[in-house]
């Protein structure tokens, strides 16, 4: 089976705006709920946020009332002259620069908590930006920033970051893998700070973490989380015990090579990894609640 893809809109021709300068590491979309939103971030520190323009806005028509430079639509091969999409191009809202060391990762939160963006960095800070305007997302605000490991006196780098899926009545948390190990941090609303409750390790020790990713929590009465690191990724179960929270490692997913990626389906039923060795393998719980590999694709 296979698909042709065509470029139908590009981000060059920026103008007075600053864009990056370094090489991307990251691009992302915000939740549809905002509508056509990306954000990017590269190596020198700079995030920028687009936003699709509509037609009106891509022709020079009319001002974008912020300010924000058009990118127009690349050539299109269908005909329709649209580039493809509904609208005529892409809008830089709004570039800032969020730190001086290397973005690694970014993820935006889960829509109920609004417009708000977490990314890491290779000095091992993670900060949060929220949008002051989810309109136009030309505004950002730095409301909260930490750096992993500053309590007991090492430095990790962040190499990974990804959200909690919201649920009613739980506060923000998020997972992150470092340098040494994967972390569940949780935002203490009353004192304005995210605090560290857990640590997952690999099972050699300490040791790079190369993805983490957070099983949708639907119709379980524990949540799962993964997390890769060396040449296996790691299952943990997450349950809250009161004043606390229990993680306890559940399985331990081997490949023939470094794994480089996790990602949960919908549904946070089946887990699927991706390796250096060209292979993709998909894990799922047995009858007796045994993670086995139910298929490989390589």
């Amino acid at each position: 089976l296979r698909a042709s893809w065509q470029c139908v809109s590009n981000t060059e021709g920026q103008g007075e705006r600053e864009v990056h300068r370094g090489y991307l590491r990251k691009v992302c979309w915000a939740h549809a709920e905002f509508g056509q939103v990306v954000a990017s971030a590269s190596f020198d520190g700079f995030v920028c946020i687009w936003s699709e323009a509509d037609a009106k806005e891509a022709r020079g028509d009319g001002d974008s009332g912020d300010g924000g430079d058009v990118a127009m639509a690349g050539a299109s091969t269908s005909g329709n002259g649209d580039g493809g999409s509904g609208g005529g191009g892409w809008r830089l809202a709004s570039s800032f620069k969020a730190s001086r060391s290397a973005c690694l990762d970014l993820g935006f939160a889960p829509p109920q908590y609004g417009l708000r963006l977490a990314l890491s960095f290779q000095d091992g800070a993670v900060k949060f930006f929220n949008a002051l305007d989810t309109f136009r997302c030309a505004d950002w605000k730095l409301v909260q920033a930490f750096e992993m490991g500053s309590g007991s006196g090492t430095t990790e780098v962040c190499h990974k970051i990804c959200w909690r899926p919201f649920s009613q009545d739980m506060p923000e948390m998020i997972l992150i893998g470092g340098s040494r190990q994967a972390a569940v941090l949780i935002f203490e609303s009353d004192l304005d700070r995210w605090s560290q409750v857990a640590e997952l390790a690999a099972a050699e020790g300490p040791a790079p973490v190369s993805d983490v990713a957070w099983a949708s929590a639907c119709g379980k009465a524990n949540e799962l989380v993964a997390f890769a690191s060396g040449k296996a990724a790691y299952i943990a179960e997450v349950r809250d015990a009161l004043d606390h929270l229990e993680v306890t490692t559940v399985a331990r997913c081997e490949h023939g090579a470094a794994v480089f990626q996790v990602e949960w389906n919908r549904l946070g039923t089946t887990l699927a990894t991706s390796a250096g060795d060209g292979s993709v393998r998909l894990w799922r719980p047995d009858l007796t609640n045994e993670w086995q590999e139910m298929a490989q694709i390589n």
